[in-house]
């Protein structure tokens, strides 16, 4: 059936089977790699972005999203990872918790792990598994999951401190979480949005990038929160990935991969 589908969608898109990129989420070859949206530019041009886009640390504005699973860049650099992680793992008992889940990457993500194995979870979402605050995740119980993906949500929360220290108390010993957040490399230190203030919609376009953003967060800011609630940290970038890996899979070589892992 996955041959077949291939087939059909380089038949449909006119796929060149000389392109050399692959996409490691939905697995297709020969694929082609959609910009950013163009109504994303015209927003932040709109309001009047006080920073450039071009900054952004793992954000590929020319090589996006994939043609065939419309999975983002950061997205296919996640599934690198697991492709070489669960490779020797044994999944019997092991739990891997989706905060604020996407379709494509939760599809991914099932064909390592049983579905007992693999939850979903956020505050708005609908069908997720479990509706929960980041900040408070008070169902789960100390030291119960194995692995946390928290992928962009961190900047959504009041307390991101807080956040990340749930996420590090219901991991267990060893236990590992990817935490990716929107970085701008031009930042000497985070932008906090004031929570005594209220903001319209153009205005948190303007200084957070997004109208739903609480911040837009420096790299060494980013860091340092991170280890102050106890993860040690690993970087994952171009050097670990390798560079025909992150031009192959339309990865930004400004890309990294923050792994958080409780010790």
């Amino acid at each position: 059936m996955h041959k077949i589908a291939k087939k059909i969608y380089q038949k449909v898109f006119k796929t060149n089977p000389k392109t050399p990129y692959k996409c490691s989420v939905c697995g297709f070859n020969n694929i082609t790699f959609k910009p950013l949206p163009e109504k994303y530019f015209r927003q932040l041009d709109d309001s009047g972005f006080i920073h450039s886009i071009f900054l952004f640390e793992t954000l590929n504005l020319f090589n996006y999203a994939c043609s065939n699973c419309n999975a983002p860049d950061r997205d296919r650099l996640y599934a690198l990872y697991f492709n070489e992680y669960f490779k020797d793992l044994d999944i019997n008992n092991f739990k891997l918790l989706d905060i604020a889940p996407v379709n494509h990457l939760s599809e991914f993500l099932l064909q390592f792990l049983p579905k007992k194995n693999y939850r979903t979870a956020d505050l708005y979402i609908d069908g997720v598994d479990d509706k929960i605050d980041l900040q408070n995740m008070n169902i789960y119980e100390d030291n119960s999951w194995d692995f946390v993906l928290c992928s962009h949500v961190l900047e959504h929360v009041e307390d991101d401190v807080k956040a990340l220290s749930e996420i590090h108390r219901i991991l267990k010993p060893q236990g590992k979480a990817i935490l990716m957040v929107p970085i701008n490399l031009g930042l000497a230190q985070s932008i906090e949005a004031d929570q005594t203030k209220t903001y319209t919609d153009i205005e948190r376009w303007k200084y957070f990038g997004q109208d739903d953003h609480q911040r837009l967060y420096s790299k060494e800011d980013f860091i340092s929160r991170i280890e102050s609630v106890g993860f040690r940290l690993k970087q994952l970038d171009l050097n670990y990935f390798g560079e025909e890996v992150f031009k192959t899979y339309g990865i930004n070589k400004k890309s990294v991969l923050y792994i958080g892992e409780k010790i």
